[in-house]
């Protein structure tokens, strides 16, 4: 039977990644919200568990932060901003790493 609920894991794996990068970027919850004008309550849904980010919410997440849709939703780390690998890259959490040949490859020279 097919659902159009996202799994459990896969809305988890994302959470971790929209926290991971919140707090690598040292943001509070309701500023990293704001910055890509989602809702608060929005974002604390998605904290909570409560669904995961829809496709213009994420694109607006990248838009504003430097993130990619494959960060968000896959966990691949290239290509996102400069500020925001440095960022991730150095966070000490053990949330949502990104895989170490993703660590290793150089960035897109972007700002």
């Amino acid at each position: 039977m097919k659902s159009d609920q996202p799994h459990d894991e896969n809305v988890a794996a994302i959470t971790a990644r929209l926290e991971k990068t919140r707090k690598a970027l040292k943001m509070k919850p309701g500023a990293f919200a704001d910055a890509a004008g989602i809702g608060r309550s929005t974002y604390s849904n998605w904290k909570k568990g409560k669904g995961r980010p829809e496709l213009t919410q994420a694109l607006k997440l990248c838009k504003a932060h430097g993130l990619t849709l494959d960060w968000i939703y896959r966990g691949i780390l290239e290509g996102v901003s400069k500020r925001v690998w440095d960022a991730i890259t150095s966070y000490k959490d053990d949330q949502a790493t990104p895989s170490k040949t993703m660590e290793r490859r150089p960035f897109a020279n972007r700002s």
